[in-house]
């Protein structure tokens, strides 16, 4: 009961905790190593989630649904260094047409990462290159029938570069744990290309670097079954410096070769990209998320 208690005061605590918008931001990647392999090892393991997430509150409704995949391959893996590759999808629709599924946006992002394992503190080096893209933006964004005095309108955000960062699970008990990873990235090529071109104070392509920060606690209550909250803050240095951030709370059930969790989730945004002119959006939603056992 004690640590059950625990668990929700660090719910609290982390309540306002900082996430930052990335199809890959919900998911950190803790690779097993076992001390007594002695070679390398090609195509070690391959690691898939999917996940469906229902919301309200958004901004002009653009996140209703939301779906992802993510997926990892290890390519190459020692007793203390793992090569991997990481690639994720986003789909984010609103419900404002007669099937009430709505594409708006989709984005996509390429990982390659090497992980090294010293004494148990996880040091990342890698690079990334992420986009942002329309989707049926010849139809109007809301309703299905057609405005002859509606202009298609497009904004594609593109981010490449690389990042450096250090991970550390901790056992606080033998039923209460925390993954916790920091990272900071910089960017060697940026680009906010909206058509028509509008000039705005938040602007993609003036980003030099991003800071994160991504923490998880699990409780397990019983066996295969934990209790779970998770967060990410990150600080967007740009023009300016802004912020966005995500609160997960939810529950994990394990099974032989999968696990689903199933959560809650609240999230902010400075900027809702299926528009040219930068919008804050904040949204509430309920999601189920199904993952290989060790994926994350």
């Amino acid at each position: 009961m004690k640590k059950f208690i625990l668990l929700l005061a660090m719910v609290i605590s982390i309540s306002q905790i900082k996430a930052q918008i990335m199809p890959s931001a919900r998911y950190y990647y803790f690779p097993k190593f076992d001390s007594t392999q002695k070679e390398w090892e090609f195509m070690n393991n391959t690691m898939f989630n999917s996940e469906f997430l229902f919301t309200w509150g958004s901004y002009m409704n653009e996140k209703d649904r939301s779906f992802r995949l993510n997926g990892i391959v290890e390519v190459l893996k020692t007793s203390n260094s793992s090569v991997f590759i990481n690639l994720s999808n986003e789909l984010n629709a609103n419900t404002l047409n007669d099937v009430s599924f709505n594409p708006r946006t989709t984005s996509w992002e390429e990982n390659i990462g090497y992980i090294y394992n010293a004494e148990g503190y996880q040091l990342l080096l890698g690079g990334f290159h992420r986009c942002k893209h329309e989707v049926d933006n010849s139809d109007v964004p809301a309703g299905d029938e057609p405005d002859p005095t509606y202009n298609p309108e497009k904004r594609i955000i593109i981010l490449s570069g690389f990042r450096g960062g250090v991970a550390k699970e901790f056992n606080i008990s033998s039923d209460f744990t925390n993954k916790s990873q920091s990272d900071i990235e910089f960017y060697g090529y940026s680009a906010d290309l909206r058509t028509p071109k509008v000039n705005t104070e938040i602007d993609w392509d003036k980003l030099v670097s991003t800071w994160r920060f991504t923490t998880r606690f699990d409780y397990n209550v019983i066996k295969n079954f934990n209790l779970y909250t998770r967060a990410n803050t990150a600080l967007y240095f740009m023009n300016s410096i802004e912020q966005t951030y995500q609160l997960e709370l939810g529950f994990f059930f394990k099974g032989k070769a999968s696990a689903w969790e199933v959560y809650l989730l609240h999230e902010k945004s400075f900027d809702e990209l299926a528009f040219l002119i930068p919008n804050t959006t904040r949204f509430t939603g309920l999601g189920v998320r199904l993952r290989t056992n060790d994926a994350f």
